[in-house]
């Protein structure tokens, strides 16, 4: 009986203190240490920019994961990363996407993102660039996760021989939905072997006049069901054992591709204006490594039971962490389990009422996020009376199929509320305007022009992060010395 009493009294206490003493007094039923990390509730005070729950790329993963969290009740936040939508939204034809016979990765992709929206989740357009991991909550630039889920993907891997960089974007590219305008009725090459290469193929096939796909290897590593779409193409030639020795160009653009036979050791030459990488991707881990371990390939370790690393807290889903089956519908289960390892984790912390109202009160807004819209231009005879009767303009073109340029739209509207008392910000679809890219010779996107005085005075070709798009019009219309 006396047992009974005392556990009683410790019960009563402990219940007592979590609604009188607020977070001080709750952290006592959560307060343990995971990898040297302090889990107590005090440590959210004085906090701003508090997210429940944050996830970190965009793709089937991400998405997947958000849409269970803000179902749940959870407060989500996702940061799309550099590439919205992730790889799958380059695809021109899906057909192993669970209750979809047949549709491309950009629709399928917007649907799931609008479900996303539908549930609340917040999406952000944005490349988180500083983390602190060694701290809970986890820091994210300048916001606060309770939770973390990591869902970076994978880029796609360069060869790293010699010309490479140097003609990378002048001719080396890798995203065929942006930039098949570039090869219609011209000779393309795609270097790889797997499928990534053979939906390459695919994709450029309606555009290309010939396509020559370039193997290292003596046979096609690609799903047959998907090797066989291209064999039979009479515009397509497969040539195997061929390693690139190096990109040949002018100075100013590529003009065509060094190889040699991995058998004959026979060398031989490719005349081509434009090449398509696509030999695999490399994990986007490396903002993790002073903090989660990674595999000798740069895969996050985790236990795929539940998607969780070795920081309590912190899950992992898609390609960043899968270096086996690298599907869509695995990225998909990979984020539903993450965030269902969240909740969990989650249901520690907001049991609480006070607890719950403090990160409220103190959650991360979207709306704090100053942007300004940017509008469209959609003819040559608006475009000209526009660069008449404004002093300063800046012009981005764009394509609504291209990732990189959906990366940098709200990045883009930002800087147009900073320098909105100063230069007009506006926007011209590629594809629509066939017009004006042609005056300008514009191929590459996203590409920014500067205009002065109705006089084009700079251009950029990818641009990605804010300084850098910032430090571009600053130079460019010497704003530093002030207009």
């Amino acid at each position: 009986m006396r047992n009974r009493i005392i556990l009683y009294a410790v019960f009563t206490g402990l219940i007592t203190a979590a609604f009188t003493g607020g977070i001080t007094a709750l952290r006592l039923l959560f307060s343990k240490k995971s990898n040297h990390i302090d889990y107590d509730l005090k440590n959210l005070n004085n906090k701003k920019n508090i997210i429940p729950l944050a996830i970190l790329g965009s793709g089937p993963a991400g998405l997947s994961a958000a849409i269970y969290g803000a179902r749940s009740g959870i407060s989500t936040v996702m940061f799309t990363g550099p590439k919205p939508g992730g790889q799958l939204k380059d695809g021109l034809l899906i057909e192993n996407w669970p209750g979809v016979k047949k549709d491309s990765g950009l629709n399928i992709m917007n649907q799931l993102e609008k479900q996303a929206q539908d549930f609340g989740v917040t999406i952000v357009n944005k490349t988180i660039k500083d983390i602190d991991l060694s701290t809970w909550p986890f820091k994210i630039d300048d916001c606060w996760a309770l939770s973390l889920i990591i869902a970076t993907g994978s880029t796609p891997k360069q060869l790293g021989v010699k010309n490479e960089q140097k003609y990378w974007i002048k001719g080396i590219l890798s995203c065929p939905l942006c930039d098949a305008h570039l090869i219609k009725n011209k000779n393309t090459v795609v270097i790889g072997g797997g499928d990534f290469a053979v939906e390459r193929v695919i994709q450029l096939s309606p555009y290309a006049k010939g396509i020559t796909l370039l193997l290292t290897t003596g046979k096609v590593r690609a799903i047959y069901d998907m090797y066989k779409k291209i064999k039979d193409f009479p515009h397509v030639k497969i040539l195997f054992n061929k390693d690139i020795e190096s990109f040949q160009g002018d100075e100013k653009r590529l003009t065509g591709i060094n190889i040699i036979d991995t058998k004959t050791g026979e060398r031989s030459h490719i005349k081509t204006k434009w090449a398509f990488l696509s030999i695999g991707f490399k994990p986007n881990s490396e903002l993790f490594k002073d903090y989660l371990d990674l595999d000798d390939q740069g895969y996050i370790k985790h236990d795929p039971k539940n998607q969780a690393t070795k920081i309590q807290g912190i899950y992992v889903a898609g390609n960043v962490s899968d270096n086996t089956y690298k599907q869509a519908s695995t990225a998909s289960g990979d984020g539903t389990k993450a965030a269902a390892s969240a909740i969990k984790f989650l249901s520690n912390i907001l049991v609480d009422k006070e607890v719950k109202t403090f990160i409220k009160q103190n959650e991360y807004n979207q709306d704090q996020e100053k942007l300004l819209k940017i509008n469209d231009i959609n003819s040559l005879e608006q475009f000209d009376e526009i660069i008449k009767q404004d002093k300063y303009l800046f012009i981005e073109f764009y394509s609504p199929l291209c990732s990189l340029c959906k990366s940098v739209e709200d990045i883009v509207s930002s800087l147009a509320y900073k320098y909105k008392d100063k230069i007009k910000f506006y926007k011209i679809d590629l594809i629509k305007n066939k017009e004006i890219t042609k005056k300008y010779n514009v191929s590459l996107i996203p590409e920014f022009f500067l205009f002065k005085d109705s006089k084009l005075i700079a251009r950029k070709t990818e641009l990605l992060n804010e300084n850098q798009i910032s430090e571009f019009i600053d130079k460019g219309l010497n704003l530093k010395n002030g207009l």
